[in-house]
């Protein structure tokens, strides 16, 4: 079963691309002057299929963990841009690109599914002090959302966002907090109400996560506490593993189904499908477009990007890439996953995998810190940081996000027996 639905899911991931390509023409839409060499197209079609059937191989059967959450959505990234490569009229070189893309996917799959049989040495809190945390975490939400809402209120509809976001500015102490605690202390608190059976403040958590949106007027607060509920109806009705599939795989299908429905009624704008297929998993495969185009023309960051290795050797990139591409390329601004940053813009196509691998490895480390704790908890703990994982560079994930928090906490909590399936 398990394999099906992830080759359902890689199927689904490049005709969803495909269709984004047609109708947004951000990969399509041909530059003048500017070919592809037929002789990358008949790879690149090998290469994405190849793709899927090793990643399906080594997934078929891995055990739930944190990093199998983590490759199925890498899997769908590195596919989607073996799809795309093909289509592509950027310059830089495609063969190149799509075997180190190939490689780099590769490698962090491995490296992700092995961290399930890693063990750790633990410190466990207090039981009583870990009953009172999530409680502590809550209050935490409700000062930082209460300090943001002061700065910035805007109560409008998801299309007006875009008139004011420019001109939010937090202090960067704030600015850090509100990140923080939207996709690790919020969720995480979720988590331990839910395993608990505490529906008042598991209602509580998705309200503060929801609060945020019109202090940061960002889509992904409006929905995050959506997808939290979208994870936990899965896992009731299926098993962990493929839950995280399905998390995948029906966005996809509902906004693929979306598109002949608003392309039927002639409105122009594709909402759904914008949002689900394009903006959520179509740009995550897009960016390494954009970026080994960008890259193979400048100079590698050799991660300049983060601020401690800024200070030291100085850099002559914006911290945020996605400014860069976005001043390049006219297509927004394309921050984008660690398979992007800390590999394609770091180092170069050439040397790409192996930084690729060392991030996987930090995620494999992560991953076996909740070894111990129940699938259900861990996948609810981190719905929100996979998210921002796949679509930030992990040093922005690890501290601009708290995946790195998230990971501490984890190992920092006690064993826990689920109550709806007791031991």
């Amino acid at each position: 079963m398990r394999a099906i639905l992830l080759v359902a899911t890689a199927v689904a991931t490049c005709i969803s691309l495909y269709c984004v390509g047609a109708t947004f023409g951000y990969f399509h839409q041909p530059i003048p002057g500017i070919e592809v060499s037929p002789k990358a197209s008949l790879l690149a079609f090998i290469a994405a299929p190849s793709f899927a059937v090793f990643a399906t191989y080594i997934l078929r059967r891995a055990p739930f963990s944190f990093g199998y959450v983590c490759s199925i959505y890498f899997l769908c990234i590195v596919v989607g841009y073996l799809w795309i490569n093909p289509f592509s009229r950027l310059p830089y070189d495609h063969q190149a690109a799509l075997v180190s893309a190939f490689l780099s996917g590769a490698a962090l799959l491995v490296v992700l599914v092995t961290s399930s049989r890693l063990r750790l040495a633990r410190f466990q809190l207090r039981p009583s002090f870990t009953e009172l945390l999530p409680y502590a975490l809550l209050v935490i939400g409700a000062v930082t959302v209460g300090a943001a809402l002061r700065y910035n209120f805007h109560l409008v509809g998801l299309a007006d966002i875009y008139q004011f976001r420019d001109s939010i500015d937090f202090p960067m102490p704030l600015r850090y907090a509100n990140g923080i605690v939207q996709s690790t202390l919020l969720p995480f608190a979720f988590a331990c109400f839910v395993e608990r059976r505490r529906a008042l403040p598991s209602i509580a958590a998705l309200v503060l996560m929801a609060a945020f949106y019109p202090a940061t007027l960002s889509k992904f607060a409006a929905f995050a506490p959506f997808w939290l509920l979208f994870l936990l109806a899965l896992q009731r009705f299926s098993k962990p593993e493929n839950a995280v599939i399905l998390s995948v795989l029906l966005p996809l299908v509902v906004g693929l189904a979306s598109l002949a429905v608003e392309s039927g009624l002639h409105h122009g704008v594709y909402r759904v499908f914008g949002l689900i297929n394009f903006r959520m998993f179509g740009v995550t495969s897009i960016s390494m477009e954009v970026y080994n185009a960008f890259f193979y023309s400048h100079a590698p960051t050799h991660f300049c990007q983060i601020g401690f290795v800024r200070s030291l050797i100085g850099c002559p990139y914006d911290p945020q890439l996605g400014v860069e591409l976005a001043r390049a390329y006219e297509l927004g601004n394309f921050n984008a996953s660690l398979l992007s940053t800390e590999g394609i813009a770091s180092v170069g196509t050439e040397w790409a995998p192996l930084t690729v691998l060392a991030s996987g490895a930090i995620l494999a480390f992560g991953s076996a810190m909740a070894s111990h704790l129940p699938a259900r908890f861990v996948l609810l703990s981190s719905g929100i940081v996979v998210q921002q994982i796949i679509n930030v560079p992990l040093s922005t994930a690890l501290l601009s996000h708290g995946a790195a928090l998230l990971f501490l906490l984890w190992w920092l909590t006690p064993k826990m027996v689920p109550l709806d399936n007791p031991q």
